[in-house]
């Protein structure tokens, strides 16, 4: 008999919320693989590291500001990464 912390698969919640995450991962790694447009001289697309996902452009006058520290992972991913789930 499960215990009142796991689901019907004996899970903690931690873990099925886990579980739930990967499989979104994969799914947006799986939509977003093989979109990626090359930067060129007029524009910088950055990408998630993990899910490939868009996540921003900044033209080649952005302020230094942004070119300094870019995002490197979409807000999903970054929530997985906080929680110790991505390295």
């Amino acid at each position: 008999m499960a215990d009142s912390n796991s689901n019907i698969h004996g899970e903690s919640l931690v873990e099925a919320q886990k579980r739930l995450a990967v499989e979104a991962l994969k799914k947006r790694r799986e939509e977003n693989d093989g979109k990626q447009i090359p930067s060129n001289d007029s524009v910088l697309y950055l990408y998630c590291r993990y899910c490939y996902a868009l996540i921003d452009t900044l033209p080649e006058d952005a302020p230094i500001e942004q070119l300094i520290r870019p995002r490197n992972n979409c807000l999903d991913c970054q929530v997985m990464k906080d929680k110790g789930w991505l390295f």
